[in-house]
């Protein structure tokens, strides 16, 4: 009986080419699960920009457009206890072409968090109150500039005329306002 040589793979050979696929499989799914991972943090990020770039949008617009001196016997804006801004502005009337009104917005912070409320001129009773944005770390809102606008009121109350809010202890973002035209 003859043996021909069939030229068929030995064990040692089908053993080394297991261990290279294995080898490749776990180094693809390594790779894969890296990239799911820096894509969550990635999508996070800028999740928290958006929201962040809101915020600093919204906030400009309601100090743009603050109204200057003395509105119902207050400061137009007032800072309290950097953690409360006061703002009387012009806003366009809902389901109108051009006419205005005035309404006063407060930005407060609490726990990380900033939030917006808006009340009709005149009246206490908040008409909406949205969170704009969970920072998860410490804010708070700093006087840069007083303005050197004069008004009637006797007590010691500043105007301001830039405003910073201030993200973090550590790596601070800050982000300057120009408060109306009171530069």
């Amino acid at each position: 009986m003859s043996f021909k040589n069939f030229g068929g793979f030995s064990l040692i050979e089908l053993i080394i080419a297991i261990s290279i696929s294995s080898i490749i499989v776990g180094v693809l799914f390594s790779i894969l699960t890296n990239i799911n991972i820096i894509e969550k943090t990635v999508f996070k990020k800028s999740h928290e920009t958006i929201n962040t770039v809101y915020a600093y949008n919204l906030l400009k617009n309601d100090l743009s457009n603050s109204l200057p001196g003395i509105v119902n016997g207050e400061l137009s804006v007032k800072l309290k206890n950097q953690n409360e801004l006061t703002i009387n502005r012009i806003s366009l009337a809902q389901n109108s072409d051009l006419k205005f009104k005035i309404i006063k917005v407060t930005w407060n912070i609490e726990n990380g968090k900033l939030y917006r409320s808006i009340y009709e001129f005149g009246h206490d009773k908040k008409s909406n109150e949205q969170l704009i944005h969970d920072f998860q770390r410490e804010i708070n809102f700093k006087l840069e500039k007083e303005s050197n606008l004069l008004t009637a009121l006797k007590r010691e109350q500043k105007s301001p005329s830039l405003l910073s809010l201030i993200l973090g202890p550590k790596n601070q973002e800050i982000y300057t306002f120009k408060v109306g035209n009171n530069l």
